[in-house]
């Protein structure tokens, strides 16, 4: 029971931390297109590094 409670406070504080990253993108006119963008562009990179490392 406890580790649910424990991942429940992690996801809550996860998406807090996220919903504060959006408004300061927001702030800055940083467009939803743009941080998507970012992100899949970003993962990409990590899944050629994971790969690279294999090899």
């Amino acid at each position: 029971m406890r580790e649910a409670e424990n991942r429940q406070k992690n996801s809550q504080k996860l998406d807090s931390e996220w919903v504060t990253l959006l408004m300061e993108a927001k702030r800055l006119n940083i467009t939803p297109d743009e941080i998507r963008r970012f992100l899949n562009k970003k993962s990409k990179t990590f899944q050629q590094d994971d790969f690279d490392k294999k090899s």
